[in-house]
């Protein structure tokens, strides 16, 4: 049967700025000048960044000398690091590496050329770099990512978020990919569709393509959510690669105690079913809406519970614990414990790894008792379906269908 109901997907095309957990009390602007470093060892090209930033609101930094450029971070507060990636004297790789020890709280930006892209893809996965942008570049282009990243620094100061978020620049690992999206991957008459369906099994991995799709410049920018063209934007070949990549970022996951190691895969795991209800929820909705965005976003929406496990872990404890025995309802229990709640914490850092407007947008307010967004009150009845909570923020709009999802999924 024809399916004649038009796509819905709102406009979520305004910046979230002023949305921010702490940011009540913060009315003035901050008017502290964004400043940024910029590393190429070819002088043509610091030439002509300085003309083309000669009149903008940025204070700049230049150095052709990657050794003098982390003298330089050593004694200077730097917000944004721009790098070329082939430098002689130390590559770009090795420079970010060690200008993330002086300066973790920095945003950095790597500059290449197409050919380097593997091993730039490789610092994106391992959060070496936030960001790639492509050689020769287009001078708007380039304006625009500063801008962006000028306004998620402000956010991350006015919300006083920047320094909790330093110990927090990765996606937190996972359990071991499984062999059989190795076998899927390593075929010789490999399916994308076979790759996307396995991939579905391991949510770390669709947040970290998602993240690195959304953090490359090719010329063509858009907002990718859907997991086939991030796929296609990276390329299978490089797909191989960044799961080896992936594979290495269990050494820090195999490094925490098993309490820790068995929350995050639990986390994981009730997320993807969490994102899987939603989609089938999608699929039976009275509007068309858009599956993959409800999926994705569905599924970071309590990024910020992991975040709180790796900036606070006590403080994590004391939450589970509490929860565990009951002692104090789940909601209760965050606004007495954390000073940021998770949908804040995860907006920002989806901001910092650069997914798009409407992810980011959906998991800031997924607990909006008053939004009239219809992937919103499909997340949130995915999740009284998978995990009510009496206490849940959600618009009420929604209680009157649960009883009729359960019934239409067989729950």
């Amino acid at each position: 049967m024809r399916d004649d109901k038009k796509l819905i997907i709102p406009d979520y095309s305004q910046p979230l700025i002023n949305n921010i957990t702490g940011l009540e009390n913060e009315q003035h602007v901050n008017s502290r000048e964004f400043t940024i470093l910029f590393v190429d060892d070819e002088e043509s090209v610091l030439t002509s960044l300085q003309n083309i930033l000669k009149e903008k609101e940025f204070k700049t930094y230049f150095y052709s000398s990657p050794k003098d450029a982390l003298r330089f971070l050593r004694s200077t507060k730097v917000d944004l690091i721009v790098s070329d990636m082939n430098m002689p004297d130390i590559p770009g790789k090795d420079f970010l590496i060690l200008a993330s020890d002086i300066s973790p709280e920095s945003i950095k930006i790597i500059v290449s050329s197409y050919e380097e892209k593997p091993i730039v893809l490789d610092m994106l996965a391992n959060g070496i770099a936030h960001y790639y942008f492509m050689k020769p570049w287009d001078d708007d282009d380039l304006l625009g990512i500063l801008n962006k990243f000028s306004n998620i620094n402000l956010n991350l100061e006015q919300s006083k978020i920047k320094q909790y978020l330093k110990s927090f620049s990765k996606l937190p690992a996972p359990k071991a990919i499984s062999l059989r999206l190795n076998k899927v991957l390593n075929s010789p008459d490999v399916n994308i569709n076979l790759v996307v369906n396995e991939l579905e099994y391991h949510p770390f991995l669709i947040a970290k393509v998602l993240q690195i799709a959304n953090s490359v410049s090719f010329g063509v920018r858009k907002e990718i959510y859907s997991l086939r063209e991030a796929i296609i934007l990276i390329g299978l070949q490089q797909l191989r690669t960044l799961v080896i990549s992936f594979e290495l970022l269990k050494k820090f996951f195999d490094s925490l105690g098993s309490r820790y190691q068995n929350t995050i895969n639990d986390f994981w795991n009730q997320s993807l079913n969490k994102a899987n209800v939603a989609r089938q929820i999608a699929i039976k909705w009275n509007e068309k809406v858009d599956r993959d965005l409800v999926f994705i976003s569905s599924l970071l929406c309590n990024i910020g519970v992991i975040a709180w496990l790796y900036t606070e872990p006590d403080t994590f404890i004391a939450f589970v614990h509490q929860l565990r025995n009951k002692e104090i309802t789940t909601y209760e229990a965050e606004r007495k414990l954390f000073i940021f709640e998770h949908n804040k914490i995860g907006s920002i850092l989806l901001q910092l790894w650069n997914f798009p407007q409407k992810i980011i947008y959906i998991v800031e307010n997924h607990h909006s008792t008053k939004i009239d967004d219809p992937y919103i009150q499909i997340i949130q009845l995915a999740d009284q379906l998978t995990n009510p909570e009496p206490d849940s923020p959600h618009n009420p709009i929604i209680d009157p269908l649960v009883e009729q999802f359960k019934e239409k999924l067989n729950l």
